[in-house]
């Protein structure tokens, strides 16, 4: 199977409405809704559902919806993936989804971080009167000439997220962004957006809180992750890098999402996959290789577990996955030799295992779903097909 890597978002992906499909497709999934409501104290699929109770604009609310959103998502749909993730790399917040995918941190501690990160953040945004943009059709040099001019030591604007070759995003005051708005028309043809944040997060104006989200890290346990997770802050694997250090970095440093793209296209990654709320990573990444023209780009696929034919089309290529796979382990048990002289044992041992198998594959091939616990159960099967045949 080709090479696959997770993608987690940030705030700003939030919508109101957001996990009820999740629970539809899998009731059971209301349990990690429930642990999250227990561990915050407020009914979180109530703020999923209810913007008027719970205004998802502030980032308390909307980072712990999106973490468990995102969490939920993957648990849903972790059976479409024959194989567990080459990658994992969440943009600025989904990192934190990154960490408790990989294994690194459990998601009850991930929740009280981000909920702390959140209200730390709402802190900023209430005394600090900023906001951030993102623009497009400009140049990253004429940008840092204008953000150059602009700021000041209380009228600060600085690039946040190098989103890709045709997105980057600025935070700053909001006197600074009046004054952006106005440059960007008088100079440039590049489109600005406001986004849907309560603060000015990866900049310098976030310094305040930098000490005390650093204290609060510092309580939980980070393990060594299973999975290898790109960090947002460099574009790099995180390796044996201080994991604290890291998310506390990440509070004022710009998120190079490109840089990361980039790192994982270099390291043979063909399929991304945008794990939660929307389809904004999925839409980043599909930009960003159309048009850095990257070699072969057509045979790199993007794909959000918020799409519903983005699903199908995942189920269909895990059915074709599957099949050739199936196919395969039959015939590698077909053509080992016996050199088990025991007629009684072939039959018990490799014959009627080997008709178990062999009807698992053709349901698949008829269409039936079988999850990842079915198919260590056939691989089980196979190996002892194989150790029977061996013996002498």
């Amino acid at each position: 199977m080709d090479k696959y890597a997770l993608l987690f978002p940030g705030q700003g992906s939030q919508y109101t409405g957001m996990g009820k499909s999740l629970i539809e497709k899998d009731s059971s999934i209301k349990i990690i809704f429930e642990e999250a409501s227990e561990i915050l104290g407020f009914k979180l699929i109530d703020a999923c559902q209810n913007t008027s109770q719970y205004n998802l604009q502030k980032s308390c609310n909307a980072q712990v919806a999106i973490l468990t959103v995102s969490y939920a998502s993957y648990l849903v749909y972790k059976n479409l993936f024959i194989e567990n993730p080459s990658f994992v790399l969440g943009h600025s917040l989904g990192e934190y989804s990154a960490l408790v995918v990989a294994g690194s941190l459990n998601f009850s501690d991930a929740l009280k971080i981000v909920y702390k990160r959140g209200l730390l953040m709402d802190e900023v945004s209430q005394s600090c009167l900023g906001s951030m943009v993102a623009l497009n059709n400009i140049s990253l040099k004429v940008l840092e000439e204008i953000c150059a001019e602009i700021s000041k030591k209380n009228k600060i604007i600085v690039i946040s997220n190098y989103n890709g070759p045709n997105e980057i995003v600025l935070s700053g005051h909001n006197n600074a962004i009046n004054e952006l708005e106005l440059l960007i028309q008088k100079k440039t043809k590049a489109n600005m957006i406001k986004l849907n944040v309560s603060a000015p997060f990866h900049s310098p104006i976030m310094e305040p809180i930098v000490f005390q989200m650093k204290t609060e890290l510092g309580k939980y346990t980070f393990n060594f992750p299973k999975i290898p997770i790109i960090s947002s802050v460099d574009g790099k694997p995180y390796n044996n890098r201080n994991v604290i250090e890291n998310l506390t970095n990440q509070i004022c440093s710009p998120v190079y999402w490109s840089k990361a793209i980039d790192f994982l296209i270099d390291s043979g990654v063909k399929t991304f996959i945008d794990v939660g709320p929307k389809s904004i990573l999925k839409n980043l990444v599909k930009s960003h290789i159309s048009i850095n023209n990257i070699l072969n780009y057509k045979t790199i696929s993007t794909f959000s577990l918020d799409n519903k034919e983005d699903i199908k089309a995942i189920e269909q290529n895990r059915r074709q996955l599957l099949t050739q796979y199936l196919k395969n382990l039959l015939k590698e048990a077909i053509t080992e030799k016996n050199l088990n002289s025991s007629i009684d044992d072939y039959q018990e041992k490799v014959v009627n295992l080997y008709h178990n198998v062999e009807q698992t594959y053709k349901k698949v091939k008829q269409g039936s779903i079988i999850n990842n616990n079915d198919l260590y159960d056939v691989e089980v099967l196979i190996n002892k097909i194989l150790k029977y045949k061996r013996c002498t």
